[in-house]
Formats: structure tokens, sequence, C-alpha cells
């Protein structure tokens, strides 16, 4: 701005200089032109001059061809083959540069940011939010410069300027420039347009985006208070409790300012009291569609129905493992207790069932596998087992791979992260859903499950998966435990019992092999002392 104003100043003294020399030679035939630059509407270029003309010129500005691409919904994994679109964040006319973010969708088990591979322009949505996208099909159109040759820039178009040239007499003063006037006009104009940008587009995290969604929130009407006008979690939440406690003030308001007399509210009162005795309670319908994650849940269920299968019910005693597991929860060491999503401060009976599950696999590598297509079994050398968790959007079943090389502490910590990812407002990533496992367990005890429920299989290949019931003290003859060591065949002692059940593939797996497998891992259970030293 500084180098505008010495410029101007410069050239304005030129002129002036010009047209003394003129009035002082009246048969002289300088020029004096004041000519508006075209790249520049705001500064004023001066030529000498003595005459009054008008010209004009023609300009071809330089004009580089541009092309249409469609954006493709790319595979978000674990053969998803649609996404519900979520949030906008662009609009038609929007200018976006390479890993901005576009729009936000939500697959059958995670929500997934897309951001853009080019640098263009928005032209076109091809999705309403709410609407199905599916996976190969254009989400967007983006218009972006392509890599044309000088004929092709030509054919794209010509645009013609006119740039007008004004010739100012000799007898005409030049007016002062305020060029304080004109510094404040440049930097409301640049002001403006920064701001009408940033309204268009609100800085706040997918995060944050969720929670508002959750509370109804428009994130345009929040102030951010974050870096550069970021909405944070924070402020959607105090939006929201600054508008609930305005809603009261202006209900209790309201309600102070309506005039009433005791007639007219005894009047008010009888009329109320007979209208509504007389008149019938409303009754409406309302139709709700399904989440993404219930209609994966919904086509999951379904094509259980062509997978024949049987269930397997059995009870265990876990109160050994239950004594151990309250030894164990007395002395956990820091590095779990402090390991963020992964920390934990006690433990449950879960970890160690699934390590449980892990030493019976080793046994059974048949159920280590999982059953294609092509009618064959891809089996692992790897123990990995899926747990049925609830999140915020339904069931999930991430996985945790590799348990065989896990102890029950390091399994603690991968269920406490999995589940506190699960109720967050994150929620789990694709990573953590994308692999399945051969074997899943549903800890169904946790939400009151006593019974024995026969779970049903889902279609992802897998070939067993168990229903772990709640624990409970029943009585039992002490005869009946081997650990015991007891013969008095009328002696009844407490035990903690927990039913499950399990249901298998039968299109592979026999009766005897499911049976076979379910008692040696209940034998682990029922012993912890036989793999003491893999708790830790």
């Amino acid at each position: 701005m500084l180098v505008a104003r010495t410029v101007l100043r410069q050239t304005i003294g030129l002129a002036a200089h010009s047209s003394t020399r003129a009035f002082r030679s009246p048969h002289s035939l300088s020029r004096s032109y004041v000519e508006w630059s075209s790249s520049s509407t705001s500064i004023p270029t001066v030529m000498g001059s003595s005459c009054t003309s008008l010209r004009s010129f023609a300009t071809t500005p330089r004009r580089l061809a541009t092309e249409i691409i469609p954006y493709l919904l790319a595979d978000v994994g674990e053969g998803i083959t649609e996404c519900e679109m979520i949030k906008w964040f662009v609009q038609p006319g929007a200018v976006v540069q390479e890993f901005d973010p576009i729009c936000e969708v939500q697959s059958d088990k995670a929500s997934v940011e897309i951001t853009s591979r080019y640098a263009g322009k928005i032209k076109r949505l091809m999705y309403k939010e709410g609407d199905v996208a599916k996976v190969g099909h254009a989400l967007c159109e983006i218009e972006m410069e392509s890599q044309g040759t000088a004929d092709e820039v030509q054919e794209a178009g010509k645009k013609e300027e006119e740039v007008k040239i004004k010739c100012v007499s000799k007898d005409e003063q030049f007016k002062a420039v305020d060029m304080d006037a004109f510094v404040s006009a440049e930097s409301k104009h640049s002001n403006g347009g920064a701001s009408h940008l940033n309204g268009n587009h609100v800085l706040a995290t997918p995060a944050v985006r969720r929670v508002s969604r959750d509370h109804n929130i428009d994130l345009a009407h929040v102030p951010g208070t974050g870096k550069d006008g970021r909405i944070t979690k924070e402020d959607v939440l105090n939006f929201v409790q600054n508008g609930r406690e305005a809603s009261t003030k202006s209900s209790s308001t309201a309600a102070s300012s309506l005039p009433s007399t005791p007639s007219t509210a005894s009047t008010a009162s009888t009329a109320s009291t007979a209208s509504t005795s007389a008149q019938e309670p409303e009754r409406t319908t309302q139709v709700i569609d399904l989440t993404p994650v219930q209609r994966s849940m919904f086509k999951a269920m379904t094509a259980t129905l062509a997978t024949p299968h049987f269930a397997y019910s059995d009870e265990v005693d876990v109160t050994h493992l239950d004594q151990v597991r309250q030894v164990l929860s007395k002395s956990i060491p820091d590095r779990y207790t402090s390991a963020g999503d992964s920390s934990f401060s006690k433990l449950t009976l879960l970890p160690f069932l699934v390590k449980a599950m892990s030493l019976a696999l080793k046994d059974h590598p048949m159920f280590r596998s999982t059953v294609n297509g092509d009618q064959k079994l891809v089996r692992r050398s790897s123990h990995d087992i899926s747990i049925a968790i609830t999140s915020k959007v339904g069931l999930l079943t991430p996985c945790i791979m590799d348990c065989q090389v896990k102890s029950v502490l390091d399994l603690s910590g991968c269920i406490a992260r999995l589940q506190n990812l699960a109720l967050s407002s994150r929620g789990l990533s694709p990573s953590d859903l994308r692999a399945t496992g051969t074997v899943t367990l549903s800890n169904v005890g946790a939400v009151g499950g006593g019974t024995y429920t026969h779970p049903l299989l889902p279609p992802t290949g897998q070939l067993v998966i168990g229903a772990l019931g709640r624990s409970r003290i029943l009585p039992r003859f002490a005869s009946e435990i081997p650990s015991l060591g007891v013969s008095d065949q009328d002696k009844i002692v407490r035990r903690l019992i927990m039913s499950v059940s399990f249901t298998a593939d039968h299109r592979v797996v026999e009766g005897a092999d499911l049976a076979r497998l379910v008692n040696r891992w209940k034998h682990l259970v029922e012993n912890p002392s036989l793999w003491i030293g893999l708790l830790a």
C-alpha cells in the first residue's frame, strides 16, 4: 500500500508539472491523459495531455481452459456399497484445495470424513443430506484447470474488455486524492471478502459437528472461540445451555405478562376442564427411517436365514476366575491405568474369557477359519476374536487381532479402548471395524442377560458366536466340583455360575466339534491355575 501511495504521488506531480509548462507555452503540443488501468480500478495512471478526446482499446485477456471432474465416492472398506450423506462442508461455487473436507458420510458402522483430492471450484452436489450415496458414484462435480494447449485455450472462449482513456484539458485542475479514504475502502473491501468466505465454511471438527447434530444445533449460529474462529465442543455445549436458559426466561416472561382477572381465570379453567374430559387423547403415528447401522443389521439378520446353524448351551463356574480377577484388580501396573483411551482401573471377566477362548483355539484350529463363497475354509495362524459392543450408532463387533500374544491386561486395555471410542463422539474408526474375527463373544450379561439366548450368526464367514450371560450365585453340590475335592455328596456350596450359549455354522461345523471347543474353553475358565502365567 505504501508503494501505491508513492507511485500515485509521483504521477500526480509529473502531470502537474506538464500542465504548468503547457500553460506557459500555449503553442506546445504536450498531452496529458488519465488512464484507468484494467488490472486495478482503484489506482489511476496519469500521462501528460492537453487535448480532450476519447479512445477505446479492445484486449483479449488470457483464459485457462477448465474441465469438470466427477468426484467419486471411494470404497470405505469392509465391502460397504453405500453410505448415508450426513453433512456437506461445501456448497456450489465454493473453492476447495487438496485435502480440504468436502462432506461427512455414515457407513454401516462408522462415520467417515471425505476430503478433496483436487483443487478447484464445486459446481454441483449430487446428493442432499440424508440421501444414500452409492460407492463408485459421483458425490459432486469439481471444476478445475486443465492442461490444454494454446489453441484449446482460445477455443474455450474469448472475452473483450473495453478500456476508455479520458483526456484532460490544460485548464482542468487536478483534485487532491484522499489516500486515507482509498486505503480504508480497500481494507473494507478485503475484510468483507474474508468475512463472506468464513461465513460459507464453518471451522469445526467432525466430532464437534456430531455433537451439534445430537443437539439439533446449526453451527452457523454458534460463535467459535478456537483458533481462526474454530468452533469447539465447549462452544456448542455453552450455546445449548444458553439457549435453554433463554428459552426458560422467555417462557416465564411471556406467562407473567398475560393479564388475568379472577373471573376470567375461573371461566378459562372450567372451559379447559370440560374440553379435556370431552375430547379423546390424540393418536398419532410416525414413520422413522432406519439408521445405516440398523439397515446393515436388517440385511445381515435376513441373510442369516440362508445359513443353517445350530446352538449349544452350557453353564460355567467362574468362582475361581472371579477370585483371580479381584486379586489382579488391586495391583494393576501404572502403564495400564494411564494409557489414554486404553486405560482402565479395574478388571472385568471379559478379558479373561477372551484369553481362555484364544487358548482353546490353539487346540481347535478349525475355529480359526472363515468360510468363503467357494466352499473353502480360510485358516489363519492368528487368534482373531471379535467382541460385541454397544455404541451410539448401534451394535458393533470390532475385532481384537492376535489374541495369542496378548496378556489379560493387554486384552483389557484393548477392550477399554474400543468401548470408550464406541461411546464417545468420535466413534470407532474404519480400521477398528475393517477386520473380522473367526469367533465372536457377546457379553449380554453386562446389560442383564441371564438366559440361554441363542445368538444369530452374522454372515461374515466366521464359524462361531457365543453369548455370555450374567453371573449368578447359585447352590451346587460340592461333590460335583472336582477342584474342591469334597466327597460328601450332600454338601451344598455357593458358586458363581454363568450361563453361556454358542451358535455355529452347521454347513461346516458338526455338533461334536462345537461341543469339544466349548468344553475346552469351559475347562480353562473353571481352572485358571492352568494358565496363571499368561494373566499378566
